[in-house]
């Protein structure tokens, strides 16, 4: 077991974020820091790395255009920037290396047509957002190995929104209607063309969720081995379907520190008795657990107090490995 964080942090400097991740976490991450400007958060970071489209901001968001707008530019030079700040702070870096992004259909729901409806109400422009995605990813993978040579890269895609694509809860542009409910299989396909990009490019591939309803199918469609949920989220029903995931081999980062309330600090007993609840629950072997699984923040911490996010990865970090403790 270890100990990682998940979405996004606090504040604008990238190197100190970069830092705290790498001292406290022992891990040479792309930390996003949305308060930077939406160029920096989750819609407009992922917007800048598509491959082929191309994106500017209106007043009620993203949306396709056909040149890419200012702000795109400014996104993606904001990006570069980052891969050279980060480059110069763990350039020899060896070990576990994440980058999470957008993944495609949260891109498909943040992003608009030209018209104004999103993305996801036209299934052809859906499927170029992701195929463009997975280009862009795959390249920058690419880039991501012969920058660290010696980094095991890892590519997070974040899907909050992909529960309502497939339950059709998401609102037309009128408001007085909810866009259709995308099928299983069309989610999967959407999934697998990024997925599978990004292995072949080199990385491995996980996918975080903060939102109810995830579908581990879904993800074994695509050939994603790995998933990161809010534990306060999880039914019977769902932690039955995890442990058969975890069973097959595959992995879980168990979002044990709630995220909700800011600076609420979970105390190392509560976090003991979090973490020992959905190990109960699971009924599995707490060896196999413990060896497929991460634990981890629910969501991101860009809410919370700059002080406050080291105390969070302190205390990760030593349920992790008090967990391996305990089950050696």
């Amino acid at each position: 077991m270890f100990a990682t964080h998940l979405g996004s942090l606090p504040g604008t400097d990238f190197r100190a974020a970069v830092r705290l991740v790498r001292d406290r976490l022992g891990r040479a991450d792309l930390p996003e820091l949305p308060a930077r400007g939406v160029g920096a958060q989750l819609v407009g970071r992922g917007a800048s790395l598509l491959d082929g489209l191309a994106v500017d901001l209106q007043p009620a968001g993203w949306r396709l255009t056909d040149h890419p707008g200012r702000d795109q530019r400014r996104a993606l030079a904001l990006f570069r920037r980052d891969l050279d700040d980060l480059e110069e702070e763990c350039s020899t870096f060896a070990g576990p290396a994440k980058l999470s992004v957008a993944g495609p259909w949260t891109l498909a729901a943040g992003v608009e047509l030209a018209r104004g409806e999103l993305v996801l109400a036209d299934a052809g422009a859906t499927r170029d957002v992701a195929a463009s995605l997975a280009s862009g990813l795959a390249d920058l993978v690419g880039e991501l190995r012969r920058r660290f040579p010696a980094a095991s890269w890892t590519v997070q895609l974040d899907e909050p929104s992909l529960p309502a694509v497939s339950s059709g809860a998401l609102r037309t542009a009128s408001g007085f209607g909810r866009h259709r409910a995308v099928d299983e299989s069309v989610i999967g396909g959407g999934l697998t063309a990024v997925a599978s990009a990004v292995a072949a490019a080199g990385a491995q591939v996980a996918l975080h969720c903060c939102a109810p309803g995830l579908q581990l199918q879904w993800l074994e469609r695509a050939g994603i081995g790995t998933v990161a949920l809010d534990v306060a989220l999880l039914t019977d029903h769902d932690l039955a379907a995890l442990a058969g995931w975890l069973e097959s081999g595959n992995q879980v980062w168990w979002g044990v520190q709630p995220t909700q309330v800011p600076d609420r600090v979970l105390s190392r007993d509560e976090l003991v008795a979090t973490h020992r609840r959905v190990v109960d629950r699971l009924g599995l072997d707490p060896l196999v657990v413990d060896e497929r699984s991460a634990v981890s923040p629910a969501c991101g911490l860009a809410g919370w107090s700059e002080g406050t996010v080291p105390r969070v990865f302190d205390s990760l970090v030593w349920l992790a490995e008090a967990a391996l403790e305990s089950t050696t």
